[in-house]
């Protein structure tokens, strides 16, 4: 959970125990994992085209990941990705998606103020700020801003990298930033040598900083998804989330956990494996400097079943008077169904044929779910990529 979403749930008494989080709790909720375990569909499904083999149908493959910048101190990360980045080098995704919000979903909930208003605050402050200093700089709007780097970045195909030059960088950059796409725009200006990463006439002040900031984070977004689309050479990552969800936490969040402190379920879940595991877990990898082995963990069905059971099902345990517990369940649903339809819309788009979805963990068995029952979509299995 973002830092200034924490200080806004507090601000507002959402956070009646430490654990409330945008999923459930925090503390299961920002380190999640998972496996295609909640109704996966078999290379039997009904959907599944008849005319492609398996192996020709698309290949996505959901990463569960944890938040690294709120669960791994900094200087423990440092070079410690490699060997996961090596893993996922191997697999060669020519498409990278993430867990940020596309543009297109960012301007809708603009249009929607004063509604959208704190979800946009806690979730897209620091983009809303470049992007509007991206667009007086470029004077276009979003729609034409995105418009723009499509044909621009369509000129880079087939260059070699170092035969786009750097003013082409900063321009894509800029678009980027404008069509509400900071994780791409930072990814163009890692291309930059560092030495030119500053402002300039071409990029506003607050565009390079928030660039720069962005590329020094320690989320998986930069650490994995940006680090490793830099090895792949692609020009851009593809943000896919959702919050369906969110308006439901700032208005009925307090609510909802006041009646669940009261459930004697909320006892067990204190008692968990998956409480008691992750921490330990964690620092275990920690100290072997071991991220990979962490990854492979969090990536299991093992892991998958004990966190949707611990967040999720738990729901249709409590019973609440008042049905927030089921409504909060069937709006998590909503959201990954969402998100598997964003990273649908990203593969048929880009005509992808090995796609990467960098996402939190708790997202990874119900995304499995969904993307495995559509008809040229091929789940892969995470444990057999990161196996080493």
């Amino acid at each position: 959970m973002p830092d200034n979403l924490e200080r806004t749930l507090m601000k507002m008494h959402l956070a009646v125990i430490p654990c409330v989080a945008v999923g459930v709790f925090t503390c299961v909720a920002e380190l999640h994992g998972g496996s295609p375990i909640v109704g996966t569909a078999g290379p039997d499904s009904t959907l599944h085209a008849p005319g492609l083999k398996p192996d020709e149908r698309i290949q996505v493959l959901v990463l569960a990941s944890p938040h690294l910048n709120q669960q791994i101190p900094a200087d423990a990360l440092r070079d410690g990705l490699n060997e996961l980045l090596d893993a996922l080098g191997r697999y060669q995704p020519d498409l990278i998606a993430v867990e940020s919000l596309p543009g297109d979903l960012i301007e809708s909930y603009e249009r929607l103020t004063p509604t959208y208003d704190e979800v946009l605050q806690a979730f897209a402050s620091e983009l809303l700020a470049a992007g509007k200093a991206a667009r007086q700089t470029a004077r276009l709007d979003r729609r034409g801003a995105s418009e723009r780097v499509e044909v621009l970045l369509a000129s880079f195909e087939g260059k070699r990298g170092n035969s786009i030059s750097s003013a082409e960088r900063k321009q894509a950059a800029l678009l980027l930033a404008a069509a509400y796409d900071l994780p791409s725009a930072a990814m163009q200006w890692s291309y930059l040598p560092a030495e030119q990463r500053v402002a300039s006439g071409e990029v506003p002040s607050e565009v390079a900083e928030a660039l720069t900031r962005t590329l020094a984070s320690q989320n998986e977004v930069t650490a994995v998804g940006i680090a490793l689309g830099a090895r792949m050479k692609l020009e851009r990552l593809h943000g896919v989330d959702d919050q369906s969800d969110a308006l439901f936490q700032l208005r009925s969040g307090e609510k909802m956990m006041n009646e669940l402190s009261q459930s004697p379920e909320l006892a067990k879940l204190k008692e968990s494996m998956l409480m008691k595991e992750l921490p330990k877990r964690i620092q275990k990898h920690i100290a072997e400097g071991d991220f990979l082995g962490l990854y492979r963990w969090m990536n299991t069905s093992a892991y998958a079943s004990a966190d949707v059971d611990a967040q999720w099902h738990i729901f249709h345990r409590t019973r609440l008077a008042s049905g927030l517990d089921r409504r909060r369940a069937g709006l998590w649903e909503v959201r990954n169904l969402r998100i598997a339809a964003n990273i649908r819309a990203a593969t048929a788009e880009a005509k992808a044929k090995r796609a990467l979805v960098i996402i939190g963990a708790s997202h990874k068995p119900f995304l499995d779910a969904y993307l495995g029952a559509m008809m040229d979509i091929a789940v892969v299995d995470a444990e057999s990529v990161l196996a080493r």
